[in-house]
């Protein structure tokens, strides 16, 4: 990625046109380095799932649930939530962000991230992020 002095962002936008991380095509509104395509694909995680670690489950679950794997592990947490699966484009982006210096992706991968708190965990306080997004 080629970086550019904020006062020549425009030219720079002209010569290098944004394009999306994951397909190469143009971004789309609101996204950065996004398609529509490409965000369209994202496996949003919904649930039912386990109250501990996330996981989603199959099937109708009345009440808490606690996955198989959760049940006997010691975990270092009480509960923990994930927007999307880490598997395709959210797997490009976060693979960008950490192996390539990829800081340009943060705004996109916020605005995944406070969409999907916003949609499915608005009701829930979160430790870890709750200050950052307010």
């Amino acid at each position: 990625m080629i970086r550019f002095p904020l006062r020549l962002a425009p030219l720079a936008e002209l010569l290098y046109p944004r394009q999306c991380v994951e397909c190469q095509g143009p971004p789309g509104d609101g996204y950065r380095y996004l398609c529509w395509e490409c965000v369209s694909r994202l496996i949003l995680l919904r649930s039912p799932m386990c109250t501990r670690c996330g996981e989603p489950v199959e099937g109708r679950v009345d009440g808490e649930f606690v996955c198989h794997l959760c049940v006997d592990a010691d975990r270092c947490f009480t509960r923990a939530r994930s927007v999307a699966r880490f598997d395709g484009v959210v797997r490009t982006l976060v693979h960008t962000l950490k192996y390539e210096s990829g800081t340009w992706l943060v705004h996109d991968l916020a605005r995944l991230l406070a969409a999907g708190w916003a949609t499915h965990y608005h009701e829930e306080a979160f430790d870890g992020i709750r200050a950052w997004i307010d």
